[in-house]
């Protein structure tokens, strides 16, 4: 992992004609190898928080859900690693927003 940048979650932009959920499965295939448990997928929250190096805001859309196989880097992303919520600062801007927002719903 580049220490120079702040880590973000998989994931990428919803493409026309994809569900939010649609578009976690197949990311999570392209950027992770891993299957999503479609019968698993449960919504939680969106969070609106800054865009990172650009001006702006995302709206990153949480799920939580099972997935089969072992996470590995795929595509564009370099290394992937567990962190935890005492590495907040680590995370980009909505990241962190996130991970906030998780504490309070839970």
């Amino acid at each position: 992992m580049d220490q120079a940048l702040a880590c973000y979650p998989h994931g990428d932009k919803i493409a026309p004609g994809e569900t939010p959920a649609s578009a976690l499965a197949r990311e999570l295939v392209e950027e992770l190898g891993i299957r999503l448990e479609t019968d698993s997928i449960r919504y939680l929250y969106t969070v609106v928080g800054p865009a990172y190096s650009q001006p702006g805001e995302v709206e990153p859309v949480c799920f939580a859900g099972s997935w089969a196989g072992e996470p590995q880097a795929c595509a564009e992303i370099s290394a992937i690693a567990w962190l935890t919520l005492g590495e907040a600062e680590k995370f980009a801007p909505a990241v962190q927003q996130l991970c906030t927002e998780h504490l309070h719903h839970g």
